[in-house]
């Protein structure tokens, strides 16, 4: 590690490459602040009296701790593994038409479902809703070889407003690696009555699996005409840990 300025951290970071993340630690007097500079640990101490003390706060630590997204194939699960098709049912713009139970009827509970409407605002008004979200965010070690999305061949309204997106790690920034598309922009009104995405389509084998980690979230994504409802469904095969 090498004590530094905050100047000549300031000039490392800036022309380190996007994927090096700057990070920080708050204590009652001063910041650490550092990054790790091609396995070149620079760190840099700011006191909270010290004349840069507003440049770092207004302009790098807000975009400082941010989790990133690694992009490795995920090895939790490789022992003990079982694989399972896994069918999850909902209907566009109704959050209480949504099914992802077992046999027994009992919830999975590792899928949420949300709206959003013209404001891209989280929204429960079924009427005010043109994207519907279903996010796969399991809390187990495990790995998506592959699924499909089936698409009603009556679609209804506008159907040029009908799209399906697949996007892993959607909460983490793109420039941190997430937002990574498998499917985008794919116009519906092309695909009624067809099955989308199978075999590897929407295989996420790049995004870190770690069980406390966004980056293991997988959002299926509709977009449609406001309060529009139809019915879909999506198959993930997946491999679980034992």
């Amino acid at each position: 590690m090498e004590q530094v300025t905050w100047s000549e951290l300031k000039n490392a970071y800036s022309v380190a490459p996007s994927s090096f993340d700057l990070r920080y630690v708050e204590l009652d007097n001063r910041y650490l602040i550092w990054f790790d500079n091609h396995g070149l640990l620079l760190q840099c101490t700011m006191f909270k009296d010290d004349d840069n003390l507003q440049d770092f706060e207004n302009n790098y630590k807000p975009s400082a701790n941010i989790p990133r997204a690694e992009r490795v194939r995920i090895t939790t699960c490789q022992i003990g593994r079982r694989t399972n098709y896994r069918y999850i049912t909902f209907k566009t713009a109704d959050d209480q038409n949504f099914d992802n139970t077992d046999y027994l009827e009992r919830d999975f509970g590792d899928v949420t479902y949300t709206m959003k409407d013209s404001n891209g605002d989280v929204t429960t008004v079924n009427a005010e809703a043109i994207e519907t979200h279903i996010s796969f965010l399991p809390s187990y070690d495990y790995e998506i070889s592959g699924g499909v999305i089936d698409i009603p061949s009556d679609l209804q309204g506008d159907l040029d407003k009908w799209e399906l997106h697949v996007v892993a790690a959607p909460q983490i920034t793109e420039q941190n690696g997430g937002c990574f598309p498998f499917f985008a922009n794919n116009r519906l009104k092309f695909n009624r009555g067809m099955r989308v995405g199978m075999d590897e389509g929407i295989n996420p084998a790049e995004m870190n699996g770690s069980a406390s980690s966004l980056a293991r979230e997988i959002a299926i994504i509709i977009k449609h005409p406001a309060g529009v409802q139809h019915e879909f469904q999506v198959m993930y095969k997946i491999y679980r840990g034992a």
